[in-house]
Order: C-alpha cells, then structure tokens, then sequence
C-alpha cells in the first residue's frame, strides 16, 4: 500500500508479473515483503517510481514531499525499517533531514537511512556513510534500489514493526 502525503491510501498503477519474475526492468522478488519504508522525494515522478517499485517488492510505503513533512511522518507514522531520501528538498535539506532523524530516539527511528541523489557521488557517498546512512546515486534502476534497500533491511533489526 502506498500512502500520499496527506496519509490517504493509492491504488496501485500496475500489478507486476508473478513473483519472482521480472518485468519492465521491475524486480519484484518480494524482497522488501511486509517492510515500512518513507520516501521522502519532492519530484513527483521520482516518488511516484520508488513508491511504486517498492510496492511490487511487498513493502508498505509511505511518502513525504518535504523535510518537515518527513519528520512528521517519523512521528505519527513510524517506525520505518528504511528511508530514502532526497538531498534537495524545497524548505530544509535532506542533510538536516538526516541529522533529525538521527536525533529521535532508537524505537521511533528508521533503522537506515539510504540517500538518493543525484550530486556528485563520491563526496556524498562519503559524508552519507560518515552520518550512518548509505547512498545510491540518482537516477538509479528499479533492481538496484531494491537490492541496496534489501540489503540495509537483511542488516538491522524490525525496528518495532
């Protein structure tokens, strides 16, 4: 199930072919089956992507277009096993996003954190693993979001869920 930013549950677009299949570049391995995940993306088109290829993989999704948007969705909609999330946000930076987050107590945080931008990666790469988070470089395919979330969520545990 993917939810706006208002909280109000969307249909899927499309239902992806049988597990373990892929089909249109989608995984849909089940990898991130029964997994909270907050997306927190300001492009439409972006978020719309990575909500969707999340959803086929099993995760239960939730989105936010904006930095106070995001923490918000770590109050009342948490505990998430990840986000995502973008470096440029229109009113705060994903940096101070991720500082946040990192502030709020264990049993309300994600579990990880995965920066998706698509700056310049090296020295993101490097400041995202220095403030615990890991990073994936934008524009990214659906298989390797899914296999790099995959991989975060296979190394903490459920996070309260």
């Amino acid at each position: 199930m993917i939810l706006s930013s208002a909280g109000e549950a969307l249909p899927p677009l499309m239902k992806g072919p049988p597990k373990g299949q892929s089909g249109r570049g989608l995984v849909n391995t089940g990898a991130l089956e029964g997994a909270r995940i907050l997306v927190v993306e300001d492009e439409p088109q972006v978020q719309d992507f990575v909500s969707r290829v999340l959803q086929l993989e099993g995760a239960t999704v939730v989105t936010a277009s904006t930095g106070s948007e995001a923490l918000a969705r770590m109050e009342d909609a948490g505990p998430f096993r990840v986000v995502t999330l973008d470096l440029c946000l229109p009113d705060i930076s994903g940096w101070e996003v991720l500082e946040a987050i990192r502030l709020i107590p264990a049993s309300a945080a994600a579990c990880a954190v995965v920066v998706l931008s698509a700056g310049p990666g090296e020295e993101i790469a490097r400041r995202s693993a220095a403030m615990g988070a890991g990073y994936l470089a934008k524009p990214t395919a659906a298989r390797a979001l899914v296999e790099r979330l995959a991989s975060f969520i296979e190394g903490c545990p459920s996070a309260g869920e």
